[in-house]
Parts: C-alpha cells; sequence; structure tokens
C-alpha cells in the first residue's frame, strides 16, 4: 500500500529515505515532529487527522502511530497506520459525523462560510460546534477551511494552466498575495514551485 500510495516500484525505491523525500517540507516537518512526539514520550498518538498526500492529491487521513519496545523497556521505533477518512470504516463514526460538514466546505470554500452553518449541518449549537470540531480535527474551522482552500489550489497547480491570480480567485483567497503567503506557511513552498 506504501508503495503504491507513494509511486513506487519495489520496496528499494522507498528503503533508506525519510519524509523529505515524498512530502513537501511543511508536512514532513509535520509528520517527522508527531514521531519525535511518540518516540521520546513513549506514548501513543491515536486517530489524529492530518492532511497528506495519496496518489499526488492531498487527502484527509486519520493516523495512528504507537512506539514499539525493545526487551528492557526501551522505545526503539514506532509503527504508524494511515487510513483515508473517505474509504475509512465505521471504525471512525465520530469522523463520519463530520463529513457533511467536510462536503459543505469542499463545496463551497470559494464563497464566506458562516460558522453558524456549519454548526447547523451537524444540529449543534455554534460553541458546541466549534468544541467538537477542533477536538476532532486539532484545528479551528476557519484553519480547515484554509486548508482546503489550499488543497483546492494544489489541484489546480498540478492539473490547470492558469496562472497564480486565477487559481488565488478560483480558491476563495482574497488575492494572489494572500494565496502566495498561505501556500508557503501551509506547504512549505511557493504555489509556482509546487
Amino acid at each position: 500500500t506504501f508503495l503504491r500510495f507513494q509511486g513506487a516500484k519495489s520496496l528499494l525505491d522507498v528503503l533508506g529515505k525519510d519524509s523529505y523525500d515524498f512530502f513537501p517540507k511543511a508536512l514532513a516537518d509535520y509528520f517527522i515532529q508527531d514521531d519525535i512526539e511518540v518516540m521520546s514520550s513513549g506514548k501513543a498518538l491515536i486517530d489524529r487527522v492530518e492532511l497528506t498526500i495519496d496518489e499526488g492529491v492531498i487527502s484527509w487521513f486519520s493516523t495512528t502511530k504507537i512506539p514499539l519496545f525493545d526487551q528492557c523497556g526501551k522505545v526503539m521505533g514506532l509503527m504508524g497506520i494511515s487510513r483515508n477518512l473517505r474509504k475509512a470504516d465505521s471504525s471512525l463514526n465520530p469522523f463520519q459525523k463530520m463529513l457533511p460538514v467536510i462536503d459543505y466546505i469542499k463545496e463551497n470554500h470559494t464563497k464566506e462560510i458562516n460558522i453558524s452553518d456549519l454548526a447547523s449541518i451537524c444540529h449543534l449549537s455554534e460553541s458546541q460546534f466549534r468544541r467538537r470540531f477542533k477536538q476532532l480535527f486539532r484545528f479551528s474551522p476557519l484553519q480547515f477551511i484554509l486548508r482546503i482552500r489550499i488543497e483546492s489550489a494544489c489541484k489546480l497547480l498540478q492539473t490547470s494552466s492558469l496562472n497564480i491570480s486565477e487559481i488565488a480567485d478560483r480558491c476563495g483567497f482574497q488575492d494572489q498575495n494572500y494565496l502566495a503567503r498561505q501556500f508557503r506557511q501551509h506547504m512549505g513552498l511557493s504555489p509556482s514551485a509546487y
């Protein structure tokens, strides 16, 4: 699965490489930070929702990382499992309940999105929605919307001949400069470099 996920043909294509060989710097930094946290604390990270790249497209995954111990109880490595939220089974039920909100954001990310509209989709008050959303995704609904806009920009950068200004407009960014700043902050490189 990992070989397919990375577009590799054999195990030799991935052995000896690290996250920086497969992901943009910002994503690789994030993954490595989690690895260090698990290995230094000896505590598992369970069902953390994060963006990653699946067959060239940025998607939402639930990731679990578990420390591996030697016979003396020392952490010697870790095991990780990532599941695409779209393809996951019902064991990820809390995330499944938020899928209508994710769909709404994806369909409307080019427009202004009100938190009250998102809360009503889930039949929650705004404060309940904000709290539950942040518990599940580790960031606010507004940060999530920004990530969806960046995901959309990534797709257009890969598949279209639109210029950066047109992509900014189609992805709900105020202007090209705002897209460029946010893109660099989240992806670790400029839209042109991506």
